[in-house]
């Protein structure tokens, strides 16, 4: 690959990995890599990216590998996941819930959700 390809590739996950409000540091973990300076310098187009790779980062970010490679198309993996992530940059309130529940125990979103169901019957 070119060395602008890698930039580009690097510069979009980058960005996904910021709008999921992963560190570098859970990135690399999530990725099988020991250590965020991997991250680091893929982020920063330095170093190539093995295919099987750029598969997990597609699935992991919840992206579409053309997304990663091109910058086209779909920038989600589904309509769904486009949706929520757009609420989320629109209303401050989501955005503070989504912060909070990705901070939660799973037994404690179970029972926010239980509760917010018993509610709304």
């Amino acid at each position: 690959m070119r060395e602008n390809t890698l930039k580009d590739i690097g510069g979009r996950i980058r960005e996904l990995r910021i709008a999921a409000g992963l560190s570098q540091s859970e990135l690399a973990a999530r990725m099988g890599y020991s250590s965020k300076t991997t991250i680091a310098k893929i982020e920063g187009g330095k170093i190539d990216i093995p295919q099987s790779k750029i598969v997990l980062f597609a699935e992991v970010l919840n992206t579409t590998i053309t997304y990663l490679i091109d910058g086209e198309e779909g920038y989600y993996a589904n309509e769904d996941t486009m949706a929520l992530a757009t609420a989320m940059m629109r209303d401050p309130q989501i955005r503070a819930l989504f912060d909070v529940a990705r901070k939660a125990r799973p037994e404690d979103i179970t029972l926010a959700t239980d509760s917010a169901a018993a509610r709304s019957q």
